[in-house]
């Protein structure tokens, strides 16, 4: 499943950077909505990473613990 989320995460954000290239290219301002959307974007997907992490050390420590 998580494999999944970040194909899509992936495919999101370069979706998105796409749209901002494109837009300045056609000569046009990223206005303010683009750059809450990017804080969104990315606020969305951190928390997803960490958890992982997070996962995988609780693990390590009730291993050392037995």
């Amino acid at each position: 499943m998580r494999k999944y989320i970040l194909y899509i995460s992936i495919f999101i954000v370069s979706a998105f950077v796409g749209y901002g290239i494109k837009t300045v290219y056609n000569g046009d301002a990223l206005g303010r909505e683009y750059w809450l959307t990017a804080i969104i974007l990315i606020c969305s997907q951190v928390p997803f990473y960490f958890s992982e992490s997070k996962d995988k050390s609780i693990t390590i420590e009730s291993d050392e613990e037995e």
